[in-house]
């Protein structure tokens, strides 16, 4: 692929990165502070073979025991690891391949684990971040809102969960007025993560209208796409072919939820996540790197 933003490096066996870069960038990595949403199982149990009938059966013994529908509207489940043991992972990976590590933890909507590692890490190498819920239209978004600045990273998460979690405020005003507050910080980086994904599962063609819909509307804040460690190489192909076509760099963001590290990074000069954002937001480039345990 012939990319004018990003350069891709695809691994097909460990070794040192060292030749074209001095430090690995982790994104987008879960700890025990994110909740996982369980609302897509009874989607995703109709349409299994090995479990549908299984699914079907149990559930109308619960509905008939209980005389109402099973819900999974406010059930969740949480990564097993702590931030400390996470960071250290993510950490540890990327200094095997000789490179100096920025690691930027992303829970749902939280930035608990980030302040628990920048207590006895420098901020400059653990950014205060989080994956921010954006609902849009019919569904949402998740976005990555990495380096918050210290002082402020509590009043702004506050700010940007007040939007998230109050549907009064969820309006296309609010919505610029949240972006540009952001954009207002030099040091934030803005990615919007795995955008091809039908997450909110109103079908594909629904939600490529709705992401079609989100980047006309609010496309000019966003720094970066996502390429994403847990989906296709077929979908992130087209997400980087969809980022070339508006001239958007593109980003990793692992998206490890288990107890092992991301497999894929960017790959820098930078000494700190400032600098590092500045390659994508100012300079509009980046390089990505897909690590072997990616295939």
């Amino acid at each position: 692929m012939e990319l004018k933003k990003t350069r891709l490096h695809i691994m097909r066996e460990a070794k040192s990165l060292t030749a074209g870069a001095k430090t690995g960038v982790s994104l987008h990595c879960h700890t025990e502070h994110s909740k996982e949403m369980l609302d897509f199982v009874p989607n995703y149990a109709e349409k299994l073979p090995i479990i549908a009938n299984f699914w079907r059966r149990e559930r109308k013994r619960y509905e008939s025991k209980s005389g109402k529908p099973i819900d999974f509207s406010t059930s969740f489940w949480s990564p097993p690891l702590t931030a400390n043991e996470v960071y250290e992972i993510e950490k540890t990976q990327i200094n095997a391949a000789g490179l100096n590590a920025i690691v930027s933890l992303t829970d749902h909507d939280s930035i608990d684990a980030t302040l628990q590692v920048n207590e006895q890490n420098e901020n400059s190498r653990a950014p205060i971040s989080l994956e921010w819920t954006v609902p849009f239209d019919y569904g949402f978004f998740h976005v990555g809102v990495h380096n918050l600045p210290k002082d402020r990273a509590v009043e702004i998460t506050k700010t940007l969960l007040d939007y998230t979690f109050v549907k009064e405020n969820h309006s296309d005003a609010e919505l610029r007025e949240m972006f540009a507050m952001l954009n207002e910080l030099p040091g934030v980086l803005v990615v919007l993560n795995h955008p091809l994904w039908d997450i909110e599962i109103v079908g594909r063609e629904r939600h490529e209208a709705l992401l079609k819909n989100f980047i006309k509307r609010h496309g000019h804040w966003i720094h970066a796409f996502e390429i994403n460690g847990f989906r296709t190489w077929s979908e992130n192909k087209a997400v980087i072919e969809m980022a070339e076509a508006l001239g958007i760099p593109i980003a990793t963001g692992g998206d490890r939820h288990g107890c092992k590290p991301n497999t894929v990074i960017n790959l820098t000069n930078a000494d700190t996540f400032e600098e590092f954002a500045n390659e994508i937001r100012v300079e509009r480039r980046s390089e990505v790197v897909l690590i072997p345990e990616y295939e």
